[in-house]
């Protein structure tokens, strides 16, 4: 993905909740983000909470 696609492809997410969890790196034959939902580091789906494998 170019950076420009990677840009707007952020954006559309952030708009639904994710957030950037890194940099924008170079991955492959283009650019890649690691974005997770909520907070920075936070777990906030029930199905990958650690409550649901006590």
């Amino acid at each position: 993905m170019t950076k420009h696609g990677l840009s707007q492809n952020i954006k559309a997410h952030e708009g639904r909740g994710w957030v950037a969890a890194s940099e924008v790196k170079e991955h492959g034959y283009g650019f890649g983000i690691l974005m997770t939902f909520g907070e920075k580091g936070e777990v906030t789906h029930a199905s990958n909470s650690k409550s649901a494998f006590q």
